[in-house]
């Protein structure tokens, strides 16, 4: 009779001994040691950023708003300002005083979208206690001939001639004489008054109130738009 003898597959299982187990505690201490390292570096690199690099990039983004700024200022104060006279304006002896003043003409309106203006306060000093739009009346025309009918004004021989220079013969007014100016915010005003009585022509016959009709009118659109939009 005849045996035969074959291998088998053998399982081997890891004996732990205090040298195993010894190692197993280095590798852990390795690994959180490179990765406190690493922590460490990522600090480091980031309070070098902080120190040296962040400084010189906010002194370039300074730099570039001053060089912007300064270029926009020099253009402004070229071309003058409300304050200290535009370049086209009269050099007058003396500066004008300038007041800011908030705009609060705005409509105000009702739940249902419907528009409404706020009465003027008796109260205020002129002209905010004046009304200019509204359902025309006798009251309010009064009232824009007070803002705007005095808009003119002389001027000197001295003033004519640093204004005009030798061509100031073409500006002499032939009805009252001499030389005869104007601020360009009246003029503004009056023609914001002129387009107002044009919306209403059944109260202002077209002839009472200008000189040109529709051309006139288009005219003041066309003036008046350049600089409301480039303000």
């Amino acid at each position: 009779m005849h045996h035969s003898t074959r291998p088998f597959a053998r399982e081997y299982a890891p004996v732990k001994t205090k040298e195993t187990d010894s190692l197993d505690d280095e590798g852990s201490s390795d690994s959180d040691l490179t990765e406190a390292r690493s922590k460490k570096h990522q600090r480091w690199n980031l309070l070098c950023f902080i120190v040296y690099v962040l400084p010189w990039v906010l002194t370039l983004i300074f730099a570039i708003l001053t060089v912007f700024l300064a270029a926009k200022l020099r253009t402004q104060s070229h071309l003058g300002t409300y304050g200290t006279r535009f370049r086209t304006g009269f050099s007058l002896p003396i500066q004008i005083p300038l007041e800011e003043v908030q705009f609060r003409g705005s409509p105000h309106f009702y739940a249902n979208g419907t528009p409404w203006m706020k009465d003027p306060e008796e109260s205020a000093t002129w002209p905010e206690n004046a009304q200019y739009v509204g359902e025309p009346s006798h009251e309010i025309d009064e009232n824009w001939q007070r803002l705007i009918g005095k808009r003119y004004f002389s001027i000197s021989e001295d003033e004519a001639k640093r204004a005009w220079g030798d061509r100031r013969r073409e500006f002499v007014d032939q009805n009252m004489g001499g030389y005869t100016a104007g601020f360009d915010m009246f003029h503004t005003l009056h023609c914001i008054n002129e387009l107002r009585k044009a919306l209403r022509p059944e109260y202002y016959p077209p002839k009472s109130h200008t000189l040109h009709g529709a051309l006139h009118n288009g005219m003041y659109l066309n003036m008046r738009h350049i600089p409301l939009s480039n303000s």
